[in-house]
C-alpha cells in the first residue's frame, strides 16, 4: 500500500471525523480519496488527517463530539469548585 494512503488520525481527529460523518458533513469514501490524491503531491498533502477534515467541514463549523465536550463541560466544572469560583451566571 503507497504511503499516501496510510493515515492515523489521533484520537480526537478520529472523534471529530466520525461526528463529522455522523452529521452528514463528509462522505467518508469521498474524503480518503480525496486525501490520498492530495498526499500525492507535496504541495497539496497534508500531515495530519484532521488537516483534510477541516477543510471539507469549514462551512458548517468545526463539530465538537459530545463525548469531548462533556469531558470539557465536567473538567470545568472541577476546576471551578476547586479553586470556589461562582457559578455560571453569579457574580
Amino acid at each position: 500500500m503507497p504511503l499516501s494512503n496510510v493515515f492515523v488520525p489521533g484520537i480526537e481527529g478520529y472523534e471529530r471525523l466520525i461526528g463529522a460523518v455522523r452529521m452528514g458533513q463528509v462522505n467518508l469514501p469521498k474524503l480518503l480519496r480525496a486525501a490520498a490524491a492530495a498526499n500525492q503531491d507535496g504541495a497539496t498533502s497534508r500531515i495530519f488527517c484532521s488537516d483534510s477534515l477541516r477543510d471539507k467541514v469549514r462551512k458548517t463549523g468545526w463539530t465538537c463530539p459530545h463525548l469531548i465536550s462533556a469531558a470539557q463541560d465536567r473538567v470545568d466544572r472541577l476546576i471551578a469548585e476547586a479553586i470556589k469560583l461562582p457559578a455560571d451566571g453569579e457574580v
